[in-house]
């Protein structure tokens, strides 16, 4: 069975899936009708195709996102504005962490381990 998720003339950009709750799914909301990304981050419920939660994460684009294998209240963005955001859902006023030092967009980060976070960019660079 196909559910559809419709958020305001938005579409997502990175999408993953809970690994704690199959139910629950992280999606990064690329374009506002065309325009660039507002840089929001929505956790949705896929049994009641509602959004949930709207972070606003970034400044710009968020190009991806994933979720803590470790720890099920923490998810993870990349973005255009060069950097990487950790957030814990329970509090998500404000990143738990902010990783710094690409130049370029964060194109995509892999969570090695609790503590542990590579993040690959435009810059041609690992960090």
């Amino acid at each position: 069975m196909e559910k559809v998720f419709r958020s305001a003339g938005r579409h997502g950009y990175a999408v993953e899936v809970s690994p704690f709750f199959p139910h629950r799914v992280a999606c990064a909301a690329a374009q506002h009708y065309g325009i660039a990304g507002d840089g929001t981050l929505r956790i949705w419920d896929v049994k009641s195709a509602a959004c949930r939660l709207a972070i606003p994460a970034h400044k710009a684009e968020i190009l991806s996102c994933d979720w803590c294998k470790y720890d099920q209240n923490i998810v993870a963005t990349g973005s255009v504005d060069c950097s990487v955001c950790v957030w814990d859902l329970r509090n998500a006023r404000q990143p738990v962490n902010q990783l710094l030092g690409h130049t370029y967009a964060i194109r995509r980060f892999s969570p090695f381990s609790k503590t542990v976070l590579a993040s690959c960019s435009y810059d041609f660079t690992v960090r």
